[in-house]
């Protein structure tokens, strides 16, 4: 039997014992912890830094973006257009590249639909998906007076997945490759239904951006997206709507002027004045219904502006239209009409004159000035000074009619009339400037893109421009070959700045007569494809914003990411 010195040595044996046991037992423990702390860690980094990869991506895309609308980015055609090179941004590095999918007269419509389609098909049907964008929109050409854009947000060239759907109204099944997941009228153009080996083009552009975290050699974390956008006028930036004869209306998307479906106007009668604010616009034109016609652009459609006056509404044609904001317009028009919308609310507004007003320009809600028909010794001009309205005369004898004006701030604007009058308005005086022009033609319209830089348009193809300095001068046109300037009126010009200018007028034998500003070339060209309507087109919409260079706002059409798995 152990004495009691024995007992504690053999326990304190089996205590070192079970120690080490429970150490040893400790330590595997401790080991599958951390090794399994380790690897729930692992994905928790990866997903943190693919996070950060995808702001940087998504950083990039904006950036392009805005150099697109500021006409500051180079995107190549399909299979031409490369990535970008890698550029560091703090712990990471993005790049991008910018595919412009258009076609052109150098790059004519190849594309057709193989089986009719119909409205209310959910699949498009093509010959060829050959260097056709990923995500975005197709035009449907079969006629001028045919002409629709359809969104897609994916392309197929399984059969089965085609032939699941149904085209030409569910009689046929569709065929690969083909467009899936349709949105119909798109920009408001008109929903149709296309035959057969309709023409399918397209005009868009498609931004793609990569984020890596630290690099690209060696990302822990690495995303992709991609953007399909559009260049239009829109929120009072670009020109891009133009409006005449019939109620016809086009509207610029990128390098194409289309067609958009006017039949919620209810009339045929002609349109004279557009202005475009915010997402929203309003159209003006002939006497309809007992009052001017006011039309409106919800952002989506053309309909019949409600009318609601809160006294009689003036059974007057309206001529031109200016929009400050969103909700604060101006339309004047024949006998002196003057009209304001505010509050959802159209109001006639005491008017200094009973002669018609053919343009007005408002710089603020506190500055604007209409000009019309010639009374007494001077043309008819009326200021708004947030008050009411008042006259104004020129400083010197001048028995003209004048049809157009442009203020860029409330001490300067331009005038033009008949007989190539010109006035200038400045420190509260408007001063005959007309010993300055270089025609005698008459002139319709003019547009000042800042305060040195305006141009004006008239009878005969006349172009003049003013660039700061003391007189107008003639500008260049180009007078032979495929896109020569007819020897048209043109009614209206509008510019973004000073080397984007559009101008309109008179049918050209039958093709809408939109003449443009080739700045390469340093000359009016008419604008090709000879297309949209053979109609006179009366009037285009005067940008109400602008900024350095800017030439249209981004419209993004459809949106894409990829996610792209971390190195381990």
């Amino acid at each position: 039997m152990l004495n009691r010195p024995q007992q504690i040595a053999k326990q304190k044996g089996y205590l070192l014992i079970s120690a080490a046991v429970l150490i040893i037992a400790f330590g595997f423990l401790a080991a599958t912890v951390a090794k399994i702390v380790i690897s729930d860690t692992t994905p928790a980094i990866h997903q943190i830094e693919s996070t950060r990869a995808f702001y940087l991506a998504e950083s990039k895309m904006e950036d392009a973006k805005y150099d697109l609308a500021h006409n500051d980015l180079t995107c190549e055609a399909p299979g031409v257009a490369t990535w970008s090179t890698s550029e560091a941004f703090e712990d990471g590095h993005f790049k991008f590249k910018c595919t412009n999918y258009q076609t052109t007269l150098e790059n004519p419509p190849t594309k057709t639909l193989s089986v009719s389609y119909q409205m209310g098909d959910t699949a498009l049907s093509i010959n060829d998906s050959t260097d056709l964008a990923p995500i975005g929109q197709v035009i449907l050409e079969e006629s001028e007076s045919n002409v629709e854009i359809i969104s897609y947000k994916s392309i197929s060239t399984d059969n089965t997945i085609c032939q699941a759907h149904t085209c030409n109204g569910g009689s046929t099944n569709c065929q690969q490759p083909c467009l899936l997941a349709l949105k119909p009228g798109s920009y408001g153009t008109k929903k149709n239904n296309h035959p057969l080996n309709s023409n399918v083009t397209q005009g868009q552009y498609v931004i793609e951006s990569q984020g890596a975290i630290p690099n690209f050699a060696n990302p822990r974390g690495k995303r992709k997206i991609l953007a399909a956008v559009n260049l239009v006028s829109s929120g009072g930036v670009g020109v891009g709507w133009a409006v005449g004869n019939q109620a016809e209306i086009t509207r610029k998307i990128n390098d194409r002027w289309l067609p958009i479906d006017s039949s919620g106007l209810s009339t045929n009668k002609s349109l004279y004045g557009i202005s475009m604010v915010g997402n929203i616009g309003w159209v003006v034109g002939a006497k309809s219904g007992g009052h001017g016609f006011i039309g409106k652009w919800t952002g989506s459609e053309w309909t019949v502006d409600p009318g609601i006056f809160t006294n009689n509404s003036p059974n007057q044609t309206l001529r031109d239209i200016d929009c400050v904001n969103e909700n604060d317009c101006w339309a004047v028009g024949n006998n002196g009409t003057i009209i304001r919308y505010q509050n959802n609310t159209w109001s006639n507004v005491s008017s200094p004159t009973n002669k018609t007003l053919h343009s007005i320009s408002c710089v603020d809600a506190n500055n604007c000035w209409a000009i019309g028909n010639k009374q007494g010794n001077s043309p008819i001009i009326v200021y708004w000074n947030g008050n009411s309205w008042t006259k104004q005369q020129v400083s010197t004898k001048l028995k003209k009619n004048f049809k157009g004006i442009s203020c860029v701030n409330a001490n300067n604007c331009w005038a033009v009339g008949n007989g190539g009058s010109i006035i200038r308005y400045q420190n509260g005086t408007w001063i005959n400037w007309s010993n300055y022009s270089p025609t005698s033609k008459n002139l319709n319209g003019v547009s000042c893109s800042d305060a040195t830089h305006c141009r004006a348009v008239g009878k005969s193809k006349t172009f003049i421009s003013w660039s700061g300095g003391v007189s107008w001068v003639t500008d260049s046109v180009d007078i032979a070959g495929a896109d020569a300037i007819p020897n048209k009126e043109f009614y209206d010009v509008a510019c973004t700045i000073h080397n984007d200018c559009y101008a309109v007028g008179d049918n050209n034998a039958g093709y809408f007569n939109l003449a443009y500003w080739h700045s390469d070339d340093n000359k009016w060209k008419i604008y090709l494809p000879k297309s949209v309507s053979n109609v006179s087109y009366n009037a285009l919409n005067s940008p109400t914003e602008s900024g350095e260079g800017v030439v249209g706002s981004i419209d993004e059409i459809g949106w894409k990411e990829v996610f792209e798995t971390p190195q381990p």
